[in-house]
């Protein structure tokens, strides 16, 4: 029954971790979260902070946090989370090199150039990809301040990192009183940015990669969209 509920699941425990996120950092951190060794207190641990704050009378997402915390008492009681024992401790992300591979991988007809590193393209030598029987060799890395489409590639990510933070920390009512206060060409930047963002998804939702959950998506474009005044 849980599987059918995995979206809502991940988008309720999402949005209660940012709430309470230095709460939760201090639990992952204490059991050297993703190689926990502990698993009945990691559990209990969690459970006890979800029932602190959550009001389950809610259906939506009080109703569906109370449910991934009975799924934790239920591990709890196993003793068993094999997906975050036995790794390295305090490593969230150890494989990186798949997020390059990714792309490589969906966008096979595109060549691919990357940024320089050292460590993802020591992995990727060890990969051949192939598709219909042929060798794949669609992409390769560059320095950066020798390639001007890297350098304007940087600047777009590290802008869209900078805005997705800023409009994940604030709340809607937040957004809305600060659109009240924004100047013409505040409003005209985020307007541009709202169009571009959604002429991106239209021509694939696979252009900009996102490893959110689909409701925090929406509701960046939704307070994008507010900002920009493109309602």
């Amino acid at each position: 029954m849980c599987i059918m509920y995995f979206w809502d699941i991940k988008n309720a425990l999402y949005d209660f971790t940012i709430e309470h996120q230095d709460e939760v950092i201090d639990i992952l951190i204490r059991h050297t979260y993703p190689d926990v060794k502990d698993t009945v207190s990691f559990c209990y641990e969690l459970c006890d902070l979800i029932s602190k704050y959550n009001d389950d009378s809610i259906y939506n997402p009080g109703f569906f946090l109370e449910l991934f915390r009975q799924m934790l008492k239920a591990a709890g009681k196993m003793g068993k989370l094999p997906f975050i024992q036995d790794n390295e401790p305090n490593m969230l992300i150890k494989e990186y090199y798949l997020f390059y591979l990714e792309r490589c991988e969906i966008f096979s007809k595109s060549l691919h150039i990357f940024d320089e590193e050292k460590a993802v393209e020591k992995n990727l030598s060890n990969i051949q990809l192939y598709e219909h029987g042929k060798i794949l060799n669609h992409y390769k890395f560059v320095k950066s301040h020798e390639n001007i489409f890297v350098q304007i590639s940087d600047m777009i990510a590290g802008l869209l990192r900078r805005l997705f933070i800023f409009l994940d920390e604030k709340s809607i009512g937040e957004i809305k009183s600060l659109a009240e206060k924004l100047n013409e060409n505040q409003i005209n930047n985020f307007n541009i940015l709202w169009r571009l963002i959604s002429r991106s998804d239209e021509k694939s939702p696979l252009l900009i990669k996102n490893a959110n959950t689909p409701k925090n998506i929406q509701e960046r474009m939704m307070k994008l969209q507010i900002l920009g005044r493109s309602c």
